[in-house]
């Protein structure tokens, strides 16, 4: 069996090679800045650069999920048969903690100025071009004269909910010590929402968000401790492993950031853009930093829709995005 394994990929491996090109052992590093400086720093291997300009300390996170099924218990780590796909890496797995837990380490990792990866079922209950996630965005009941009641344990059951992307959280807005919004960084380009950015109402991150990366030293001690057990080993089919299955690995590189500013009414509000926290400035409200976007709060912002109840009202969203 192995060695038709390494025949096949081997098969594999030439095709790819005829179509897209073979994969270069080393490149050519060169770069504009903002400034528009030009800068070369010659020939490099991928290990060179990583080496040199990968500042990330990856060892230091830890993939935490929230499977509320109960065949997933909480406090126990999970891997999914044959997800790993870097030869001789260690096996991906995920801590399962509860949901509240998951928001409040996302909370308290953005508002000390670091970015965090997350991993969620993107399609659901969004307005895509206003940039708008709400759990309750779309009244189907009242369109299809039907109940949709299934939690979201029973949802991944039945495969009608799985982690399909993954984006960065870069602000929450924080009432109260308890997260409402949530500033989300998309890789679709800036022709839609906020120049890209995009606002999660909370209940949609209840509901639609499995799985975040966060240093392990800030889970409480005694999950630190059950990360290093053996895993539960889910089949390859599980809906938990769908997004690490259709992207590539379960932990992706977070970008570096941080700044801070509090906002009206005693709400606080954090946006992670500078590229490092080690030097991350805490300013006061309104003053700009020299981060690629400046911290600003709105009592009400016009990018967002505004709340009917509990649901958002699609028809407030103004026609055109602002920026900033």
């Amino acid at each position: 069996m192995p060695q038709k394994k390494a025949e096949t990929m081997a098969v594999a491996h030439r095709l790819l090679c005829i179509h897209l090109g073979t994969p270069p052992d080393r490149f050519l590093w060169q770069w504009a800045d903002k400034d528009r400086g030009f800068h070369r720093d010659g020939w490099m291997t991928p290990k060179e650069f990583a080496e040199k300009y990968v500042t990330i300390p990856l060892g230091d996170y830890v993939c935490v999920v929230h499977d509320p099924r109960e065949t997933s218990p909480t406090g126990r780590t999970f891997t999914v048969e044959y997800l790993g796909n870097v030869v001789d890496a260690p096996p991906v797995t995920y801590l399962n903690i509860e949901v509240d837990l998951l928001k409040r380490l996302a909370m308290q990792t953005v508002m000390d100025g670091e970015p965090v990866w997350f991993g969620c079922d993107v399609d659901q209950m969004m307005a895509n071009d206003q940039g708008v996630w709400d759990a309750r965005l779309f009244d189907l009941e009242s369109v299809y004269d039907t109940k949709f009641d299934l939690s979201k344990a029973e949802r991944l059951s039945h495969h009608e909910t799985f982690m399909t992307h993954a984006m960065l959280f870069t602000g929450v807005d924080v009432v109260d010590d308890a997260p409402r919004r949530w500033r989300v960084e998309n890789s679709w380009g800036d022709k839609k929402a906020d120049q890209g950015f995009h606002t999660m109402n909370d209940s949609w991150f209840a509901e639609y968000v499995f799985e975040i990366a966060v240093r392990r030293d800030r889970l409480p001690e005694d999950l630190q401790a059950r990360l290093d057990d053996p895993p539960i080993v889910l089949p390859a089919w599980d809906p938990m492993g769908a997004l690490a299955a259709g992207s590539g690995g379960g932990l992706k590189p977070v970008r570096q950031a941080g700044s801070r500013c509090r906002g009206p009414r005693g709400a606080k509000v954090s946006v992670s853009d500078r590229p490092d926290p080690a030097l991350a400035l805490r300013p006061k409200a309104g003053v700009r930093t020299a981060a690629r976007r400046p911290c600003r709060v709105r009592p009400q912002p016009r990018w967002a829709a505004r709340p009917r109840g509990d649901r958002l009202d699609l028809g407030a969203i103004r026609g055109r995005s602002p920026a900033g």
